[in-house]
């Protein structure tokens, strides 16, 4: 393994950074996980508390939208503090870019305006910080994409699956390029993470096998695009209803972190085996 590589098995831990916005008694607010943990307060302790535990790989980001104040405003305050607590703690960070939440002054994930700015604050973290080599640049994109426009849960509060086929769109999107732009500027990983259900139905039940298949298509699309596969069932509509422009975009971008420089992360919750029929 070279210097810099991402070890063939680690014990890794992260801190909690999601920031979506979820309707709450009739109101729109802002779920800031680090606000309610205190985390950005405890920072120094926390990152401390953590590698006494013998920890030394670090899945770790500040909200997207406390960097970037303004459209093309950076402000890296907190983000200099993390990388410096990481570097003084022994902790190398797989950095996290965008979990779960936008900056006010995009209207949300179903917009594809984000993107090309998520772009353009990569290239500006990359800029200012040149150590960096592990990456997840947007956190989960298949959830984000499900709860933000399938579910109807955050952000945006859409829910069919033709919004879902966009949103997902654009989330692929601005992922690939942003690995990209890692890829243009340094030997960066892709240490990928999606949540993933497992999807269970009686075999002898066809009701509940089709709901399972139709749940496992629309969760694998995320994937798919990513790494340049055609969607499959119900997903496959996706062709139809998302811009030309958009799936060529995606196109064109695959296969920018080569398979040696990807991990390909599962994230498995209490929730995420669904029995259906």
């Amino acid at each position: 393994m070279m210097p810099g590589d991402f070890p063939a098995f680690a014990v890794a831990c992260g801190e909690e950074g999601s920031d979506p916005l979820v309707l709450h008694e009739g109101t729109m607010v802002r779920v800031d996980e680090y606000e309610a943990s205190g985390h950005l307060t405890h920072l120094d302790e926390d990152l401390a508390a953590v590698a006494d535990l013998g920890v030394r790989v670090w899945r770790y980001g500040m909200p997207w939208r406390l960097t970037e104040t303004a459209p093309g405003t950076y402000d890296w305050t907190l983000w200099d503090r993390a990388l410096e607590a990481c570097k003084r703690h022994g902790l190398t960070p797989v950095v996290d870019l965008c979990h779960f939440g936008l900056p006010d002054h995009y209207a949300g994930f179903g917009h594809g305006d984000w993107v090309d700015g998520f772009a353009r604050y990569v290239e500006a973290f990359l800029a200012r910080y040149p150590e960096p080599r592990w990456f997840t640049p947007v956190n989960e994109p298949g959830i984000t994409a499900m709860f933000s426009s399938l579910l109807g849960m955050w952000n945006d509060r859409t829910a069919s699956h033709e919004t879902y086929f966009v949103t997902l769109a654009n989330v692929v999107l601005a992922n690939l390029e942003a690995l990209a732009r890692i890829q243009a500027d340094r030997d960066g990983w892709w240490i990928g993470s999606e949540g993933f259900g497992c999807e269970l139905a009686d075999p002898d039940d066809d009701a509940g096998v089709r709901a399972a298949t139709e749940s496992r298509d629309l969760q694998q699309a995320a994937w798919d695009l990513h790494l340049g596969v055609a969607p499959r069932g119900v997903a496959a509509r996706l062709n139809e209803v998302v811009e030309e422009a958009t799936l060529e975009r995606i196109a064109g971008l695959v296969g920018a972190v080569p398979p040696e420089r990807t991990v390909a992360g599962h994230d498995i919750y209490p929730v995420s085996v669904t029995a259906h029929g």
